[in-house]
C-alpha cells in the first residue's frame, strides 16, 4: 500500500506542476499498486477510489473520455461504499464534466444534480 501512496503522491505534485503525462503514468502506477493490495480493506478501498478520480481527470486532459469515465465511476462506487459524500461530490462533479464533454447533456445533469443535492446536504450539516 505504500508504494501506491508514494505513485498518488507524486503523481499530486507533477498535476500541481502541469505536467499531466508525468502525472497521469504516477497514478497509472499507483493504480497497478494498490490492486496488489487486499481490495476488502477500507483503507485500500478509499486510497483505489482516490487513485481512480485522479487517473480519470488525467485521462480527460488527454481527451481519453471513455477512459476517463469509467475511472470516475469507479471512484464513485467506492465513495459510496465508504460514505464520503464530499469525494462523492467531487467525483460526480468529474463524471459530469465528462458526460458535458462527451455532449451527454442529460447524463451530465444528472451527474451534476446529485453532486449539488450532496453539496447542499454537506453545507446543512
Amino acid at each position: 500500500m505504500k508504494e501506491a501512496e508514494t505513485h498518488l503522491q507524486e503523481g499530486l505534485e507533477q498535476r500541481a506542476a502541469k505536467n499531466t503525462e508525468a502525472a497521469a503514468e504516477s497514478f497509472s502506477n499507483a493504480l497497478l499498486a494498490i490492486n496488489r493490495c487486499d481490495p476488502q480493506r477500507l483503507e485500500v478501498k478509499y486510497l483505489k477510489a482516490q487513485i481512480e478520480d485522479n487517473l480519470g481527470s488525467m485521462y480527460w486532459k488527454h481527451e481519453l473520455s471513455e477512459e476517463a469515465l469509467k475511472m470516475h465511476l469507479e471512484a464513485v462506487a467506492l465513495f459510496r461504499e465508504l460514505d464520503e459524500p464530499g469525494l462523492l461530490m467531487k467525483a460526480l462533479r468529474n463524471c459530469g464534466r465528462v458526460a458535458a464533454s462527451q455532449q451527454d447533456r442529460e447524463a451530465a445533469q444528472a451527474y451534476y444534480d446529485e453532486a449539488k443535492r450532496l453539496a447542499q446536504s454537506l453545507n446543512d450539516n
